[in-house]
C-alpha cells in the first residue's frame, strides 16, 4: 500500500496538520486544498520582471587566493636574527 493509498482512506480537513510519533520520527501531514490556491505557474509568469529597470556595474577581475597564499599574505614574513642582532658579554 502506498502512501497516497493510506492517506486516501482516512477523512484529512483541508488547513489542518496532522502528526504522529513512528519509530522516534515525527511524521507530519499538512493538509491543502489546492483548488482555492492558484495554480504555480500563473505565479510565476504574473510576478517576472521582463524589463531590467538599472544596469549591473562591471566589477574589476578578482584574484582569488588559495589557503597558502592567504595564510602568506595574513601572516608577517618571520624575523631573521644574525649574530650581529645579539649583545655581546652578558646580560647580569
Amino acid at each position: 500500500m502506498t502512501l497516497a493509498e493510506a492517506l486516501a482512506q482516512v477523512e484529512l480537513e483541508p488547513g489542518k496538520t496532522y502528526e504522529t510519533r513512528l519509530d522516534d520520527k515525527l511524521i507530519q501531514v499538512r493538509v491543502i486544498d489546492v483548488s482555492k490556491q492558484p495554480a504555480a505557474e500563473s505565479l510565476a509568469t504574473d510576478n517576472a520582471m521582463l524589463d531590467r529597470w538599472f544596469e549591473m556595474p562591471q566589477l574589476a577581475p578578482v584574484r582569488v587566493l588559495s589557503e597558502p597564499e592567504f595564510i602568506r599574505y595574513m601572516y608577517p614574513k618571520p624575523v631573521e636574527i644574525t649574530e650581529d642582532d645579539l649583545m655581546p658579554g652578558d646580560l647580569t
